[in-house]
């Protein structure tokens, strides 16, 4: 029979309080750490952390220079999403970790670190435990301008992403070296490491708001965290893997499959699953993937799940929407729809993404023949000529 034990903390109370200002100094993270690599995520505290343990994060983030978001979305992964009180019972798992980091007996003693200022590293205390599992994603070459990586290949070790650190931390650095390569994706890995790694993911991509471990609940924000992630901030620290919530622009783009555009990628199989699971199951279709995009980016949840003549009429009819009278693409946005319907069940849509490099302007999948992937210029152009297309920009 496997017993899980239930170990005493030595503190009784842990709050604010019975750390004076001489033990412990509480930092707020300020700045935001946005970078230009593909997969960035910020490094200011999530609105949706408790302010007790945002504080707890925050100061040992400060201390090793690490993002206090990862280390908020591990401890939620190691507990269930269950933003617990500090001074909990910790459990110890069969194996043998401890907690609220959950760390295994031979890693707490390469970083154990007192974060209270109390004399002694208590692996049950969580200030001790979060400053512990800060200096050991620092020592996986992680910082708060580490990206946060692909969900579909996650295991590519340059540059160092989030999801590997978070696989090293769950599985082991030697596991990940001995079993997966560059290329593998997340399935080489397993089950409890596959799941651990989504729920990192759809924590950041959600911020803190959803689950994506099968087995666990939502966190329920609390609304008591750091500064408030508008809609600003979230557009230039864009997750370029994967779903991003407010950006229409950085989801679109985030569900494309960069390494092998003629493939859907893992996220975009994902989002369709989660947001979009009406539509089917074929990853070519043109007006599936737009759906899934105004879904997933909470920009419209309510988007027709399929079809671009049904989906001409609803953004021609809904008060969500302006039309924008055009054949220019001078005259298009980040963000706007083009959609058309010939005869029969003929139609295409995209959505326009404004320049990306390379000629790349839009994003567009094509029912047959290929999953979402960018579009030129002169795709816009070919589909603003066509006499019964419209642009639809949502309103602000």
């Amino acid at each position: 029979m496997i017993a899980i034990l239930l170990l005493s903390q030595n503190t009784s109370a842990l709050t604010e309080a019975d750390y004076p200002a001489q033990n412990i100094r509480l930092y707020s993270s300020k700045s935001s750490a946005c970078t230009e690599a593909a997969g960035s995520v910020s490094a200011e505290l999530s609105k949706n952390i408790p302010s007790d343990w945002g504080k707890i994060f925050s100061a040992a983030a400060e201390k090793h220079g690490v993002n206090p978001n990862f280390l908020a979305a591990l401890y939620l992964t190691e507990q269930g999403n269950t933003w617990k009180p500090l001074n909990s019972q910790w459990a110890s798992s069969p194996v043998g970790a401890s907690g609220p980091m959950q760390f295994m007996p031979g890693t707490w003693s390469g970083h154990a670190e007192d974060g209270d200022g109390d004399g002694k590293a208590d692996i049950m205390n969580p200030y001790d435990a979060v400053f512990s599992a800060a200096h050991l994603v620092k020592s996986l070459s992680t910082d708060k301008n580490t990206p946060l990586g692909d969900i579909g290949s996650p295991w590519k070790r340059e540059p160092m992403t989030i999801l590997y650190a978070a696989g090293a931390y769950n599985w082991g650095g030697g596991n990940i070296q001995n079993h997966t390569s560059d290329s593998s994706p997340l399935t080489d890995a397993p089950t409890e490491t596959q799941n651990y790694l989504k729920n990192i993911y759809e924590l950041f991509n959600s911020d803190f708001t959803k689950s994506g471990h099968p087995n666990y609940k939502d966190p329920v924000p609390s609304g008591e965290g750091g500064s408030e992630n508008n809609s600003a901030n979230v557009s230039n620290c864009a997750n370029s893997g994967g779903v991003h919530a407010g950006s229409i622009v950085e989801t679109a783009k985030g569900l494309i499959n960069k390494d092998n555009p003629g493939t859907p990628s893992q996220a975009y199989i994902d989002a369709r699953a989660k947001y979009n699971p009406e539509a089917g199951g074929d990853m070519n279709d043109c007006g599936k993937y737009v759906s899934t995009v105004m879904r997933a980016s909470g920009a419209d949840p309510d988007y027709p799940p399929a079809g671009t003549s049904i989906q001409r009429d609803y953004v021609m009819n809904s008060s969500k929407y302006t039309i924008i009278n055009t054949k220019s693409p001078s005259d298009l946005q980040p963000g706007d729809i083009l959609v058309y319907s010939g005869s029969g069940s003929y139609g295409h849509t995209m959505i326009y993404i404004g320049d990306q490099g390379d000629g790349n302007v839009a994003v567009e999948a094509s029912l047959g023949d290929h999953p979402p992937r960018y579009a030129n210029i002169g795709r816009v152009q070919t589909q603003l000529g066509y006499s019964t297309n419209v642009v639809a920009r949502l309103n602000k």
